[in-house]
């Protein structure tokens, strides 16, 4: 089930532009914030074996990724008109991440902004590990947890690149 919006506001999150920022996921202004080890919200992600299958899986189920702004991405204006001649493919390139080599991708989980790994932006991680056991597909549920206490109105931010890097 793809998470949109009224998910979002159910877990107490909201989906905000933040000045320089973009974009991205907060906790809700008037909500009670999160602990530490607080599950934020749970997401199931598009898994496939490449950004071009992503990117047609997206152009396929639209709707699942409505979030993603479609022309509006902001990569868009950055690329000439050939690249965008091909469907969601600046979504899949711009919000998918890599991990134990297949590209994931997410509606809600596309709105975290990154952070340095074990800078104190970072507030947030995914409740994921890849140990062999359990394949990377589109069954698998992601969850995003807090790994600090996040006020209210505080922007979710992440440290994606590290987590999903290719094992050495």
């Amino acid at each position: 089930m793809p998470v949109g919006l009224q998910e979002i506001k159910k877990a107490g999150l909201r989906l905000t532009e933040l000045p320089r920022e973009g974009r991205c996921l907060a906790a809700a202004e008037n909500g009670r914030g999160f602990p530490a080890g607080a599950v934020l919200l749970a997401e199931r992600p598009v898994v496939r074996n490449s950004v071009e299958a992503l990117a047609l899986e997206m152009s396929r189920n639209p709707k699942r990724f409505d979030l993603l702004r479609g022309d509006q991405n902001l990569a868009a204006a950055e690329v000439s008109d050939a690249s965008r001649s091909k469907p969601f493919i600046l979504e899949a390139e711009t919000n998918s991440f890599l991990f134990a080599g297949r590209c994931v991708a997410f509606n809600a989980f596309s709105m975290l902004n990154h952070a340095c790994a074990t800078s104190l932006e970072e507030n947030a991680c995914f409740s994921i590990l890849s140990t062999g056991d359990k394949p990377v597909d589109d069954d698998m549920e992601v969850k995003l947890v807090a790994t600090r206490d996040i006020k209210p109105g505080e922007p979710i931010h992440i440290s994606y690149h590290e987590l999903f890097a290719e094992p050495q």
